[in-house]
């Protein structure tokens, strides 16, 4: 997997992204792929008297990308798949002799670890049982406080400003907290359990993304390249990284075998809104705003079942104002007015995946 995420878009960024593309289009074999470790599944195979399984063929095949991994389970029936990227799963178990073979599919989250318990049938080969259910949502593996904010609650929950990290409110715990940085006044800050929000370590795709100087996020990305996120606030595990407060670790969308998009501009103006928080009605003047954003994104395969890649841009031009004091010298006070704070902001991200061969 290569991710790209920048805050300027310009001709060297476009360069380097047709460059890869046209070598993983045109190289007879592909660069090995970075395996992201953010959700992990595993189980037990029995049979009706609750003894183990051997020789379990255990397949688990990304609905989204049609890549296939598999497993064959020893004596204690125990299968495991790790470092699998958030998103939907289909649990194949085949091959074990006298029993039937066993279907579910299964939604995993990212810094997920489900254990599913599989209890096969005896039957013939041609037997097949499909749970249909959903598998618990309860985590017996970790005891991590915190939550995930899914593909759903980000695609349809609107935002004032269309920042994700605003969703992390939804978790109980979190809160806004100061910024102490002018030059990023747009950013998001989240403070948990009463810590300072500047101590929080936030990743994307298990990169980084902290601003070691007055802390919180480095850089911001499209909130459509956002394919799910989890805030951990307490007792995370030491593989989650560096925090003086939460973790905060954000998966991008990728690509699917089928071209997916979507195109939106969003519209706020004062005459369209209520009045803003720094209104004074004694200053006499209502203060300006208007704000367009525009946004898009795209995905497809480069190569079926073996190759994709996504892309999302957002573009945010922004007229605000800020309530500033004015010196008046022949009254010696302080009067109050607003003063205009233009903003233009343009995000992109992009990324690239591949499945290796045995020969990768």
């Amino acid at each position: 997997m290569i991710n790209f995420a920048s805050r300027a878009f310009g001709i060297r960024s476009l360069t380097i992204f047709a460059c890869v593309v046209l070598a993983l289009i045109f190289s007879p074999q592909e660069a090995p792929a970075q395996q992201l470790a953010v959700t992990n599944l595993g189980g037990t195979v029995v049979d009706p008297a609750g003894l183990t399984i051997d020789s379990a063929v255990v397949t688990l095949t990304n609905s989204a990308q049609g890549t296939v991994r598999t497993f064959t389970t020893e004596k204690d029936g125990v299968f495991s798949f790790t470092n699998l990227s958030a998103g939907q799963y289909v649990l194949v178990i085949h091959g074990a002799s006298g029993f039937s073979d066993f279907k579910q599919t299964v939604n995993l989250t990212v810094g997920q670890t489900l254990q599913i318990p599989v209890k096969l049938d005896i039957g013939s080969a041609q037997a097949k049982v499909e749970v249909t259910a959903e598998a618990s949502v309860i985590d017996t593996v970790s005891s991590v406080n915190g939550g995930v904010i899914a593909a759903r609650e980000i695609a349809n929950l609107p935002l004032n400003g269309r920042n994700y990290l605003e969703l992390s409110l939804l978790v109980p715990g979190n809160a806004p907290a100061p910024n102490f940085d002018p030059t990023k006044v747009n950013t998001v800050v989240i403070s948990s359990a009463g810590q300072v929000g500047r101590g929080s370590n936030v990743t994307i795709d298990g990169a980084d993304n902290n601003d070691d100087v007055v802390g919180g996020s480095l850089v911001n990305i499209p909130e459509d390249a956002v394919q799910e996120f989890q805030i951990a606030t307490n007792h995370f595990s030491a593989a989650l990284g560096r925090s003086g407060s939460s973790v905060t670790n954000v998966v991008t969308r990728q690509g699917s075998n089928s071209i997916h998009g979507g195109i939106g501009i969003y519209e706020r103006d004062k005459i369209l809104q209520g009045l803003p928080a720094t209104y004074d009605p004694s200053i006499g003047a209502t203060p300006a705003f208007h704000r367009q954003q525009y946004a898009a994104d795209i995905g497809g395969p480069i190569k079926q079942d073996r190759a994709w890649w996504f892309a999302a841009v957002e573009d945010r031009q922004q007229l605000g104002a800020d309530l500033v004091g004015v010196r008046n010298t022949a009254t010696k006070s302080i009067g109050r007015t607003f003063a205009t704070a233009p903003l233009h902001d343009f995000l992109s991200t992009e990324r690239l995946d591949w499945q290796a061969t045995q020969r990768e």
